[in-house]
């Protein structure tokens, strides 16, 4: 089969075009693709790039269409019920509503304090677990227990703000603007977005990662509880209130109404829109800023490009709300409350994404370099693809390292490499079996793991003790890498 590869460097985006088409019945050799006229190339290149845009094109619409019609529905809809489930069975009695946003502040900080503090124990374990099943079930326990410590906080802020400033648009204004204050002066205005702008798979390796605004190190145990106090007390409780009071802008603006929600629903898509479509203008300005040296200047224009994500948000969380407080039982509030917990944790749960309803952390404006800040993480299926590569070449890659360390064992012990399943070495000796383990395994999307990390980790669960029972035999017939073969 002819494989015809047109690489053409595309200067004026900087991207690189290959073009692979298979015909005839001989290779294409150097001399005929430098004979191939200058007509045909261009041909070949414009129909490739228009295949790769349409296929990225597709693949946007196709993860945009999915956070803002199944993903961020379902996060509000968890939300809500979550929400309204601990206010039917938190101290429901209306003499110590007081102390049952105070008890649900208080419950907040300590999970997540703990939470915080043992990510990387929590970690450690999940990943040691050789069962890929066990390591669902553990993940599904964690964000369970996490999203309740996130609603509880939220909560509690929420209507401790309702208790003592009221349901008013002034309230509202107080609220929105204090908020903005206090996360301009600690660059954290970005964390005011929220689905369907932001999506996180429960398939990343940063799955317990939990920052900090300083990102004290865990080591200095009284300084890393006070950053993570600062972060959740203050920034955390902020970014409710710039939520809280943009919401309660537009419901003292718009009357509570489908028309108000439908209207708020529509304004997100636009919105969502808009602000996927100018992430790569955005980064390109946010870049050039960085360049040319003017910080200020970069976290100011990324804090207003996120003013639009922010809007995005607080538009489809208020039109979900909504339409939920019209529809779903509205005579029978418990049973309201429990159908919009379930629905919401399974769905995220079945769609490997109920991380996207947690609040992991702090970000930090303007930390991004080269304009990165400016991309949002809501490429659901483009995440799905990334990890699925990465779990395919690591299955492959502990395939291979599992066959070879068979192979040296059995040259070790004397037995015949043909009942061990490997058909290609009957006749190598020990000397020949060395080289075969000196050398490199191919380099696959995968080299982003640790090798001495995530990788053993994952070899260890898939495959036993038996890489790692064999390691002081291979090691001892191998030697260090760093020296030559043995002579023959």
């Amino acid at each position: 089969m002819a494989d015809c590869n047109i690489a053409s460097s595309l200067t004026g985006s900087g991207f690189l075009l290959l073009v692979v088409a298979a015909s005839g019945s001989e290779r294409l050799t150097v001399h005929r693709f430098l004979g191939c006229s200058s007509r045909s190339l261009l041909a070949a290149a414009e129909v490739g790039c228009c295949c790769l845009t349409m296929h990225r094109f597709v693949k946007y619409i196709l993860d945009g269409l999915m956070n803002i019609l199944v993903l961020a529905p379902l996060v509000v809809t968890y939300w809500r019920g979550t929400f309204h489930v601990l206010d039917i069975y938190l101290l429901p009695d209306p003499a110590l509503r007081v102390a049952s946003h105070w008890l649900s502040i208080a419950v907040a900080v300590v999970g997540l304090l703990i939470f915080g503090y043992l990510q990387d124990w929590m970690r450690q374990r999940v990943n040691a677990t050789k069962s890929p099943i066990s390591e669902i079930m553990l993940k599904r326990i964690y964000c369970y227990f996490f999203g309740l410590m996130c609603v509880n906080h939220w909560r509690g802020v929420w209507g401790l703000w309702d208790i003592y400033t009221g349901y008013t648009l002034a309230s509202g204004l107080y609220s929105f603007g204090s908020g903005v204050a206090i996360l301009l002066m600690t660059r954290g205005f970005c964390n005011t977005l929220s689905p369907p702008l932001i999506a996180a798979c429960d398939l990343n390796d940063d799955f317990f990662q939990i920052t900090t605004r300083f990102q004290v190190p865990r080591s200095v145990t009284c300084l890393y509880l006070l950053d993570s106090l600062f972060s959740i007390v203050v920034m955390g409780s902020a970014v409710v209130g710039v939520v809280r009071g943009f919401w309660y802008i537009l419901d003292n603006v718009h009357e509570q109404s489908i028309f108000s929600y439908m209207l708020s629903l529509l304004a997100a898509v636009l919105l969502m829109i808009i602000t996927l479509f100018l992430q790569k203008p955005a980064s390109i300005v946010s870049a050039k800023l960085e360049g040319s040296g003017h910080w200020w200047l970069k976290i100011i224009f990324e804090d207003c490009y996120m003013v639009l994500g922010m809007m995005t948000g607080i538009n489809a969380w208020r039109a979900v709300w909504g339409i939920w407080d019209l529809y779903v039982y509205p005579q029978d509030r418990v049973l309201s409350a429990w159908i919009g917990h379930v629905v919401g944790q399974l769905g995220l749960m079945l769609m490997y994404h109920a991380s996207s309803a947690l609040v992991k952390g702090i970000s930090v404006d303007g930390a991004a370099p080269a304009g990165q800040g400016c991309f949002l993480p809501s490429n659901s299926l483009v995440m799905f693809q990334q990890e699925g590569r990465r779990m395919r070449n690591l299955h492959e890659r502990a395939k291979e390292i599992q066959r070879r360390s068979i192979a040296t064992a059995a040259v070790e012990e004397g037995d015949d490499l043909m009942g061990k399943g490997v058909p290609q070495m009957e006749a190598i000796d020990k000397d020949s079996v060395v080289h075969v383990k000196t050398a490199p395994v191919a380099p696959t999307d995968c080299d982003d793991y640790s090798v001495s990390g995530k990788l053993q980790s994952n070899l260890q669960r898939y495959y036993g003790d038996t890489l790692g029972g064999q390691s002081e035999k291979r090691q001892s017939l191998v030697g260090s890498a760093d020296e030559p073969p043995p002579k023959t």
